[in-house]
């Protein structure tokens, strides 16, 4: 716990040290000195009466207690920001530049539309919209929005629920031919699975199933696990509105598992929550919840 008065110009200090592991850096990204930097945290320290930074002559680390105050420190520059954006936007017309993370299959199945029109809309705003296969942080990649599915938000991000898919499990007829279809959890343990880098080779729901289901190729992108899934590399997983062309066109054949019925997943759209929403994600959240 700290005891007596901290100040938010050491809490800045620190924020700007630990954003660029580097107090020179620091120092010209605030127009301070280093010594005051150094000061600056010098008194943060004393006041948690923990270290907060590991310091050698070639880099600087976060300590544990460090981690701990650089992400309540990420919350409260997001807060500010947000006050900026409050006091300086009370007519609610949204500007600025709006971030966005999403995955490729989302933008090209609902999101394309709905940002052409924010952007008809809003003339004024700019949009920076991230592909990506991941969760990124909110707070610290300066993320306002993300689409995702069934990842479980902290307390301060709203998940608001947009629709809802399941995983699919799916092979080419050559390699199916070649290797057998499981019919079973059992038989899935002799086959070869082509796994997202940043998951499990197969979600069953079955830890000791997924722990078996090993894989000699992952990769960070559905595209090219489809890819190498035509190409008769192994059976993949994917949520179903990924896998609609290659299933009606029949390049990728559904596995459907006797004893397994995978269970619905919601995709949400994720914000987060303040007590006042940026106008330029009010009416984007606004837009979404109308045309989806």
């Amino acid at each position: 716990m700290f005891q007596g008065d901290f100040s938010l110009v050491q809490l800045a200090s620190f924020l700007a040290v630990a954003k660029h592991m580097s107090f020179t850096k620091a120092a010209d990204a605030l127009g301070i000195t280093k010594s005051a930097i150094s000061q600056n945290i010098k008194q943060l320290e004393l006041l948690a009466k923990a270290d907060l930074l590991i310091r050698t002559t070639r880099k600087v680390e976060l300590t544990r207690e460090g981690h701990k105050l650089l992400m309540q420190c990420q919350r409260l520059e997001s807060e500010w920001f947000g006050i900026g954006q409050l006091i300086n936007s009370f007519d609610e017309h949204p500007e600025g530049v709006l971030c966005i993370s999403s995955n490729y299959y989302f933008v090209e199945e609902s999101l394309a539309p709905i940002i052409k029109r924010y952007l008809q809309l809003y003339p004024s705003m700019e949009v920076k919209l991230i592909v990506e296969e991941r969760m990124p942080e909110l707070y610290q990649e300066n993320i306002d929005i993300v689409f995702g599915v069934n990842w479980t938000p902290p307390d301060d991000v709203v998940a608001y629920r947009l629709n809802s898919t399941d995983y699919v499990l799916c092979a080419s007829s050559e390699y199916l031919e070649r290797k057998g279809l499981p019919k079973n959890i059992s038989q899935l343990g002799s086959h070869d699975f082509i796994a997202h880098s940043g998951r499990d080779a197969v979600i069953l729901g079955d830890s000791q199933l997924n722990a078996q289901c090993q894989s000699r190729l992952s990769v960070n992108s559905i595209s090219c696990m489809k890819r190498f899934a035509i190409d008769g590399l192994g059976i993949i997983q994917a949520h179903r509105y990924m896998l609609v062309d290659e299933l009606k066109s029949g390049s990728l054949v559904e596995i459907k598992i006797a004893d397994f019925t995978s269970p619905q997943v919601n995709i949400n759209m994720y914000y987060q929550k303040q007590q006042y929403v940026q106008p330029k994600i009010k009416t984007f959240v606004e837009l979404v919840k109308e045309m989806i």
